[in-house]
């Protein structure tokens, strides 16, 4: 959620297919649509049942592997959220920069209600976290003025160095999920203003203020984040993500993907020469549903990797496709392009009460499909209400709902075993 009008409004691009075009070649076909694209780019498949519990007393073996958790950015948000944003008028905010945890988790009432949350979520099933640290660079004369009204809470970085006390935050925040029982921990690094590929002011179109002489400096951001807590003490595995919903489509003659493309490259290969490892992913936004676009930007990560000669910790799809037939040709997508770099998949971000998609991926697995799915990791907003930033629910999140959603769940509650 941290990129939405560029990954989501672009229009839909052809594809040069390399090796993710093969897996993609035995997807569905028969829309009339698919008769004008290439074969990869076929009619979404029929939707899959969307049960919302199973009816079965064991579960297949992927789906009982597989981790839920949520994002968690603020610890208060407005009260009747839906009525402060509804109906796409936007008359409050449902969160301000005063509820960020990462800017106030020194302060103890904080710190103390978010432990309280993640213990509470811990006990419902809950076993990985992400959260996003927004940032700008105080040299960005463009976010001279928007940065102390930014409702989402933005760190000032400056020379490419966060104050000190943000690392603290950070450190202490991943401890207590550490010690809530959480496995992983996902800290997503979000550059706002001219460094960010999709910059845009006023009526420009999206990527025409961004500036690539910030590069240097978000790359030393993004260093001293890691460096800082890619070790944390055993039994939990911190994943960064380096470059937030920045994948994009080759050879576009779009500003805003030639700028994701410059970036994301620059981030992938900077990562690659420092730490020589695989604790690093680019997140994916597929926006809702744009088949065409989403085989194009993955098939655009999976190139650059392969030609960078590194890989990902994992394939981060953000699934948020309304019409199931496209949310689920979403999954297969990006299980494909898993597949191809021999990655677990990670759905990093879907509507707390998306109609489909829990239901879509129960079926999936239970036919023996999407069987790399590591983590669902569930966005706090709703589907049905217009909020930006589009945070909506107070935490703690309600575990056992997602639980259930996934059919995880028997009639009490209880998590369902393997089949053996």
């Amino acid at each position: 959620m941290v990129v939405r009008g560029a990954a989501r409004r672009a229009r839909l691009w052809a594809v040069r297919a390399a090796s993710l075009l093969l897996l993609l070649a035995g997807l569905p076909l028969g829309s009339p649509a698919a008769a004008q694209t290439p074969a990869a780019l076929a009619a979404p498949a029929a939707p899959a049942a969307t049960a919302t519990a199973s009816a079965s007393a064991c579960l297949a073996p992927a789906l009982a592997r597989l981790s839920v958790g949520f994002t968690m950015t603020h610890f208060t948000v407005a009260p009747a959220a839906s009525l402060v944003c509804g109906g796409g008028v936007q008359a409050g905010l449902p969160v301000t920069g005063a509820g960020n945890i990462l800017l106030h988790y020194q302060e103890p009432g904080t710190a103390l209600a978010v432990r309280a949350a993640l213990r509470a979520m811990a006990a419902q099933g809950a076993t990985v976290l992400r959260d996003l640290l927004w940032y700008y660079h105080t040299e960005d004369s463009l976010m001279a003025a928007r940065a102390p009204h930014s409702p989402i809470g933005l760190a000032p970085a400056t020379n490419g160095r966060l104050p000190d006390q943000i690392i603290r935050n950070l450190r202490a925040l991943i401890g207590d999920a550490r010690n809530a029982g959480y496995r992983r921990v996902y800290v997503v690094i979000g550059l706002e203003g001219s460094g960010a590929p999709q910059c845009r002011k006023g009526a420009t179109g999206w990527g025409q203020c961004y500036d690539a002489r910030f590069l240097a400096r978000s790359w030393s951001v993004a260093r001293q984040v890691i460096d800082a807590v890619r070790s944390p003490a055993p039994g939990i595995q911190v994943i960064f993500d380096i470059a937030p919903e920045e994948c994009y489509i080759p050879d576009s003659p779009m500003l805003v993907y030639q700028n994701k493309e410059q970036f994301t490259r620059y981030m992938v290969s900077h990562y690659r020469d420092t730490y020589h490892d695989h604790g690093y992913i680019v997140s994916c936004g597929a926006g809702n549903g744009a088949v065409a676009r989403t085989v194009a930007s993955f098939n655009g990560l999976v190139s650059l990797f392969q030609e960078l000669g590194t890989r990902p910790d994992a394939l981060d799809v953000h699934d948020y496709a309304d019409d199931p037939a496209k949310a689920e040709e979403t999954l297969r997508i990006a299980d494909a392009a898993a597949r191809t770099l021999g990655v677990p998949l990670i759905v990093g971000e879907t509507w707390y009460d998306h109609p489909n998609i829990y239901g879509i991926i129960e079926h999936l697995m239970n036919q023996g499909r999407l069987s790399d799915l590591r983590d669902v990791i569930i966005w706090p907003g709703s589907d049905h209400v217009a909020c930006h930033p589009d945070i909506t629910l107070q935490p703690p999140y309600d575990m056992t709902a997602i639980e259930r959603r996934l059919g995880l769940l028997d009639a009490l509650g209880r998590r369902l075993p393997a089949c053996r």
